[in-house]
């Protein structure tokens, strides 16, 4: 079974390389961080001069964000983003001797899967951003919002209240990878990403070990999982020559993985058949 993808082994170096063509064209400069774990999103919009606030309702991450917001200015909210505000129990995943890990903690259990382990649960308080926009703890205008909350990620879309981004992250998951989090496939993301105004996207869709950037329409096949990467359309257009690039590189990359793999079964079939000869010689 296929290793489950999580923030900490896979650093996500293609969307900081799309971030990086899109910054720079966004009007706000300001961000949300939903699902933040122990801040490498933020940091790296920090280093470039955005401002924001963070979310995580994981008590092992709170402490960590606690100290980045104390030393950047950046509002830390340990709670978790939800379609509304309420209450709600959270699904702390732990390793195989019962601990805590520091990934795929949810407010949607996973059950019955060797990989993921939701072995405790605790209460956790839940804010739709467009509650915190109501109570003016949050602005209504961004330049991203990115979010990573395990299998969550639409009911965060659905309660945005008025808040509008130029951009938005989120995280998806096909059919056949996790029973729980079918709320997390790319179809009903991508739909309402269009009701809230995001007329272009980047899908990053990752799949046993190779990966590959697709412009909308994407096609997805069952059990991948990535990022998709929405956009309003002036920002698409602004960014759009750099953004081809980096899908014409992905393209190649992943043919010419392709290419050594062929030849690396070539190369061992050749090396089989020549000592099957000397054998039978």
């Amino acid at each position: 079974m296929e290793t489950p993808p999580a923030s900490h082994l896979y650093a996500q170096e293609t969307e900081f390389t799309i971030l990086d063509h899109l910054l720079p064209v966004l009007r706000g400069k300001s961000f949300l961080d939903i699902g933040a774990e122990k801040g490498s999103f933020a940091r790296f919009l920090l280093d470039r001069g955005f401002t924001g606030s963070v979310f995580e309702p994981f008590p092992g991450h709170q402490a960590e964000l606690a100290a980045l917001a104390a030393q950047t200015g950046t509002k830390f909210f340990p709670c978790a983003v939800d379609r509304m505000d309420r209450t709600a129990q959270f699904h702390i995943a732990c390793d195989e001797k019962g601990q805590p890990v520091d990934y795929y903690h949810s407010l949607h259990k996973i059950a019955h899967d060797e990989r993921v382990k939701h072995q405790r649960v605790i209460e956790v308080p839940c804010r739709s951003l467009g509650s915190l926009a109501a109570a003016g703890e949050i602005p209504t205008e961004i330049g991203i919002l990115k979010t990573d909350t395990e299998g969550n990620d639409l009911a965060v879309m659905q309660g945005l209240g008025p808040v509008q981004a130029e951009v938005l992250l989120c995280e998806f998951f096909t059919e056949g990878l996790y029973a729980g989090w079918e709320e997390a496939h790319p179809r009903g993301l991508i739909a309402r990403a269009e009701q809230l105004g995001f007329s272009q996207y980047l899908a990053i869709k990752r799949w046993q070990g190779q990966e590959l950037v697709s412009l909308k329409p994407a096609v997805f096949l069952p059990r991948q999982w990535g990022n998709l990467i929405f956009m309003r359309l002036k920002v698409f257009r602004d960014a759009q020559e750099g953004l081809l690039k980096i899908v014409a590189a992905s393209e190649q990359r992943l043919m010419e993985t392709v290419v050594t793999q062929t030849r690396a079964a070539e190369a061992k079939e050749e090396v089989i058949q020549r000592l099957l000869r000397e054998k039978l010689a």
